[in-house]
């Protein structure tokens, strides 16, 4: 038997196939799967967020990380700005300037501030003292980014010798993404030179609403070196009227001292009335040389508080009757009114008032008590009580009484140094009683009333004559004869307490006297006019303590004379009344003095001892 043959053919068996379904409906063929296509599709598209959510978390995560791993200390920097020289005793001021250069933030932020002992920082612009030699300014968070950045600090080194020290200040900071706690510093090497200038500052602890206060500022330059443009400024309380400044100035709040050589002391008095309010008057004073635009770089500082209160008893001096008085003159008796008062509601025992005297400038061997009273000398103090004025053993609310005492001004004064100031005359009056209150924990309130009255300065003119002089040689007989010619050195000078400025001094030559020519120190602005024969000297500044520590200022000028037959028997004048006329530079006052016509009769110059000053034929 032969083998089947099979023959393929894909068009006949998909015929085939076909034919045998023709006509039966097509049925799909069922699903394994659960789900519908339709339940499948919100799956889909959860899977497909939650990728993106996942890469996105990564891609983040390792965007930060990455970042993180970016951040750079050196990108961020704090420096100390400032002198690295200083004096002792005086405020400096430095610049602490940092910046952020990453693009985190910086969170907790602090500076702290290591510094000598020797440094008193002030607790301003965020700066708070932590213990000694330790500071620290808070400073939060500071942006990425962030540019450079400053804080200020000021204060004191104290000490009287010279020394290096060291300022460090560190930056403490958490940057963003960042747990740990990074810092950065830096320090700053100074030099601490010996101090310059000295301040002290004297003025009652308190007042009572109403009363005086003397603010009196001594200065002095404890240097080896001269310092120039020194200035000091004052910032004055809220309350105070200012009455008197001693020197003289138009503002209160500014005085140019100009230069001050080595141990050159000098002082500043202010003195006004405190009207409330404030309760607590505070005033600062600070020297030092001037710097730019006028300002203070280094200084040395000084404050004084004063309380205001309201007093129970009160006191008043009145000086010659005059409330208005704010200048003595040397030799001037001073008649005093002391005046006090109960001002409270309740009776005051065994009140006790005492007039104390701070000066040198009186003369208390001339001292007057119209009451009893006792002067002790050593403290220079008048002291009153019941047994000498009885009213003071109970005094009622309302009772009031004077007392009078008189005193003079010394005549003469001894100066032994350059003087900036004028000499005062300063007194103060007190009043005190057990049953004045005091409340718990504070000082007792004792009534007090101050006076602080300059001494005008104390100016020696003099006309003087001489044949025999030194400076200017002179010719001719003596005494003078007539129809010949005798010369003759007049000589003014001039000596003076306090500084004077315009000096000028006046006069004319008789009919007779002729005008030489000659005059000495070649320095010196003597005119002559020759129509109305007056002499003029423009003497100008004349330094306070002029004929005491230095020497007197003068001019001389020469003269000659021509007597006649008429001018026999008798002296003959050689320059008439002399005026002169300056101002106090340190009260203000106009100085005008007189001296009287000189003639032939020379007694100050002993060449002409004997002679005498009579014309001869």
């Amino acid at each position: 038997r032969r083998p089947e043959r099979t023959v393929y053919d894909p068009d006949t068996v998909d015929r085939d196939a076909a034919a045998a379904y023709r006509g039966t409906p097509w049925r799909r063929k069922e699903k394994t799967s659960p789900l519908d296509r339709s339940a499948r599709r919100p799956l889909l598209r959860l899977a497909v967020i939650f990728g993106a959510l996942l890469l996105a978390v990564v891609g983040v995560s390792g965007f930060f990380y990455l970042r993180a791993g970016l951040f750079s200390v050196s990108e961020i920097t704090i420096q100390i700005e400032g002198s690295e020289e200083v004096r002792a005793n005086s405020t400096v001021e430095y610049a602490i300037s940092y910046a952020n250069g990453t693009p985190f933030d910086l969170e907790d932020a602090a500076i702290n501030l290591r510094y000598s002992a020797q440094f008193l920082p002030r607790e301003e612009d965020g700066l708070k003292i932590v213990e000694t030699g330790l500071a620290r300014i808070s400073l939060g968070t500071i942006k990425g980014n962030t540019e450079k950045t400053t804080k200020k600090i000021k204060g004191v080194f104290e000490g009287g010798q010279e020394a290096v020290m060291f300022m460090d200040a560190v930056l403490t900071f958490k940057p963003s993404l960042k747990r740990k706690t990074f810092s950065v510093q830096t320090r700053k090497g100074i030099y601490l030179r010996a101090p310059e200038l000295a301040l002290t500052v004297q003025a009652p602890q308190e007042v009572s609403s109403g009363g005086t206060v003397e603010y009196v500022i001594k200065y002095e330059n404890v240097s080896s070196e001269k310092l120039e443009n020194v200035i000091l400024t004052a910032q004055l309380p809220v309350g105070l009227e200012v009455a008197q400044t001693i020197p003289k100035t138009d503002d209160p709040r500014l005085w140019s001292l100009g230069d001050l050589s080595p141990g050159q002391k000098g002082e500043v008095v202010i003195r006004g009335i405190l009207r409330s309010p404030p309760a607590e008057a505070r005033a600062l004073f600070r020297l030092g040389p001037s710097g730019s635009e006028g300002s203070l770089s280094s200084y040395v500082e000084e404050s004084w508080l004063t309380k205001l209160t309201e007093p129970v008893l009160r006191v008043n001096l009145l000086v010659n009757n005059n409330p208005d008085l704010k200048v003595v003159s040397p030799g001037e008796v001073l008649r005093f009114n002391l005046e006090y008062e109960n001002s409270g509601d309740i009776p005051s025992r065994d009140v006790v008032l005492k007039v104390v005297f701070s000066t040198d400038t009186l003369d208390f061997s001339k001292l007057q008590l119209t009451k009893k009273g006792r002067f002790l000398d050593s403290s220079r103090t008048i002291v009153y009580r019941a047994v000498d004025e009885k009213k003071l053993a109970l005094l009622a609310p309302g009772d009031k009484g004077r007392i009078f005492f008189s005193v003079p001004v010394k005549k003469d004064f001894e100066i032994s140094g350059p003087r900036r100031e004028p000499f005062f005359v300063r007194v103060e009056a007190l009043a005190d009683s057990p049953d004045v209150p005091t409340p718990i924990g504070a000082n007792k309130t004792v009534s007090s009333d101050l006076l602080a009255l300059p001494v005008a300065a104390k100016v020696d003119f003099l006309t003087e004559g001489f044949y025999d002089d030194f400076k200017i040689p002179n010719t001719g007989p003596l005494p003078p004869r007539v129809g010949e010619r005798t010369t003759y050195t007049l000589r003014w000078t001039i000596s003076s307490t306090n500084k004077l400025k315009g000096a000028q001094v006046k006069s004319y030559l008789p009919p007779g006297v002729s005008w030489v020519g000659k005059t000495y120190p070649p320095t010196a602005q003597i005119s002559f006019n020759p129509r109305t024969n007056e002499v003029v000297w423009e003497a100008g500044e004349i330094p306070a303590g002029s004929g005491y520590f230095l020497p007197k200022k003068e001019a001389r000028f020469a003269v000659a004379v021509d007597p006649s037959s008429e001018d026999v028997g008798r002296p003959m004048s050689l320059l008439r009344a002399s005026i002169f006329t300056a101002e106090d530079a340190f009260v203000g006052r106009r100085v005008n003095l007189r001296y009287k016509p000189k003639t032939t009769a020379l007694s100050e110059d002993p060449a002409t001892e004997g002679k005498g000053g009579v014309v001869g034929p």
